[in-house]
Order: structure tokens, then C-alpha cells, then sequence
């Protein structure tokens, strides 16, 4: 492997968890302000289908999400007392 062979990769490794770090900071944004249309318009476009379908895991932590964002609004209401 050349040197310029070299760079490239950690170049390219560099922007992929750069771009990583990006979708990570804007879900937990979004997760945090309660937007969930948002939220899963990112979420989908960012896992594959296959993902979402056949990992038990995913499919776990989407079924939790759900539960969140539709407690949100009672949990996090602006100006109300919630009890």
C-alpha cells in the first residue's frame, strides 16, 4: 500500500465517523426536543430496511422509541402541571 493509498483510507475513515458523529448528535436532538416525525424521518432514511425488518435489536429499540415519543408530550408539556 502506498502512502497516498494510506491517507485516502484515513481520510475516508475519518469522514465516515465524522459523519457518524453527525447523524448520532442530530438523533439525540431531535430525541430530546420530542420530535418525533423528525426523528423517524432520519431514523428511516439512515437504517436499512433490511435492518429494521430482521434485527431483533433494532426492532426492539424502535417498539421503545415508539413508547417515548408518546409519552413525551404528557411527560415534557410546556407551562402545564402534569401529575
Amino acid at each position: 500500500m502506498h502512502v497516498n493509498e494510506i491517507h485516502v483510507s484515513v481520510l475516508n475513515r475519518t469522514l465516515f465517523n465524522l459523519n457518524v458523529l453527525l447523524l448520532q448528535t442530530e438523533l439525540l436532538e431531535l430525541f430530546h426536543n420530542g420530535k418525533r416525525k423528525k426523528f423517524f424521518d432520519v431514523w428511516i432514511e439512515n437504517l436499512t430496511k433490511g435492518v429494521r425488518e430482521n434485527d431483533s435489536v433494532a426492532q426492539k429499540l424502535e417498539f421503545y422509541l415508539n413508547i417515548y415519543f408518546a409519552v413525551y408530550p404528557m411527560k415534557f408539556a410546556k407551562g402545564q402541571v402534569i401529575n
